[in-house]
């Protein structure tokens, strides 16, 4: 553990750890519909600490949750250095069932 001080280092440790999250959807077949960020500020910063969710379309897929985290980031950041960073997928269900509209 360390404190991250560059944006850029911050937001290369967010999109592996949105990689890990999808390889984990994945592999239990579940699909997340609501993303969630945490950047916890570092003893040392006079920022205070990013806390972000936002629902989404139901995904699994790398790119869209790499994407979708770096914007909520960057939405959010205000400088500072992070010392802690968490990614959860949320509201799961399985990648197996699909809804279907009554009207399409």
């Amino acid at each position: 553990p360390r404190d991250y001080h560059k944006q850029r280092e911050i937001e290369l440790v967010i999109k592996e750890m949105a990689e890990n999250l999808a390889i984990r959807l994945r592999k239990g077949g579940k699909l997340a519909s609501n993303l969630s960020l945490y950047a916890g500020a570092a003893s040392t910063s006079e920022y205070s600490s990013v806390k972000v969710s936002r629902n989404i379309e139901a995904t699994q897929n790398t790119k869209e949750l790499q994407d979708l985290a770096i914007s909520l980031f960057r939405e959010k950041y205000q400088g500072g250095a992070i010392r802690q960073i968490g990614i959860s997928g949320n509201q799961l269900s399985d990648s197996c069932v699909k809804q279907l509209s009554l009207f399409e």
